[in-house]
């Protein structure tokens, strides 16, 4: 086991986000988390990081999926994604930590995407 230490930037909107991993104890930082391969683990949440932030209609949802190997759902199969997603390994580091589960993690942000732009366009 290995540890990696997040810091925290304040971006161009003035919001606290953490900026960068580190293998090695940095003088300020936020959390540690417990990982296998410290390179791996920051290698998977860089492209994490780089999946799309906001709601994906559906041609883009499928086109992410792609992207990033993960099966399209059927709209009704999205519900589940609506309450549930910060548990899920969106904003938590648990599913992240573990090889075994990152895929999990990256599908469900995925999947949450496409569940807040089918919310977004029932409420307009």
């Amino acid at each position: 086991m290995a540890i990696v230490w997040t810091t925290i930037e304040k971006d161009e909107n003035g919001r606290y986000v953490e900026s960068g991993f580190h293998t090695t104890e940095p003088e300020k930082w936020l959390r540690c988390i417990n990982v296998d391969d410290p390179e791996e683990f920051i290698a998977h949440m860089h492209r994490f990081r780089s999946i799309p932030s906001a709601p994906l209609p559906r041609d883009n949802y499928e086109k992410v999926c792609a992207e990033y190997g993960v099966s399209p759902l059927d709209e009704s199969a999205l519900d589940f994604y609506g309450t549930t997603s910060s548990s899920m390994g969106t904003n938590n580091y648990r599913l992240h930590a573990n090889a075994d589960t990152r895929d999990l993690a990256t599908a469900n942000r995925i999947h949450e995407l496409r569940y807040r732009a089918i919310m977004k366009s029932k409420l307009a």
